[in-house]
């Protein structure tokens, strides 16, 4: 079967990450720039391939000081790794809009497999653009990828929680 092409449609994606703060609040941040690229049999997306990169620098939680924190050598360290990565191995259906995405994340420079639940929203062809889209919710523990900063409140509670969720909406571009 012929193999299909997709970009990224960033007008119509977003990658959002929650994590919890001391202890009772949530900040909700956001990458601002990202890159995917998928690979689908037709335009069937089973068996597909999915390769998502993310600028580290571009990381926002709407706080200069949390963010240049966030930037620095005690969790992304983005002057030494600019870029997060996923590469898929495999994308299997689970029923006709639920797949289940397994690759490698690389965040600095440790690599963990993951499966990644993702729900296929649908496509629409307007103006003679072709588009489907995705999304996924799905949580990552932030010591598997030496992101340790683990400073404690009085309290005996975390500054920063230990699981960052992750919500990712992707609407992708069939390549002409």
């Amino acid at each position: 079967m012929k193999k299909t092409a997709w970009l990224l449609d960033e007008e119509h994606s977003t990658i959002v990450f929650r994590v919890k703060h001391m202890v009772i609040s949530t900040v909700v941040g956001q990458f601002k720039r990202f890159e995917v690229r998928a690979i689908s049999e037709g335009d069937d997306f089973e068996r597909g391939s999915v390769q998502c990169t993310i600028s580290t620098a571009d990381v926002t939680t709407n706080d200069d000081y949390r963010d240049d924190h966030l930037k620095s050598e005690a969790l992304l360290d983005v002057t030494k790794y600019q870029e997060i990565e996923f590469k898929s191995e495999r994308f299997d259906r689970i029923n006709e809009t639920k797949f289940q995405l397994r690759g490698n994340l690389t965040i600095k420079d440790i690599t963990q497999a993951i499966e990644i639940p993702v729900t296929y929203l649908g496509k629409n062809n307007i103006d003679g653009i072709e588009r489907s889209a995705f999304e996924s919710d799905f949580v990552i523990n932030r010591d598997q990828f030496d992101l340790t900063y683990n400073t404690l409140l009085e309290s005996g509670g975390m500054v920063i929680g230990k699981e960052i969720n992750i919500n990712v909406y992707i609407t992708l571009i069939k390549k002409q």
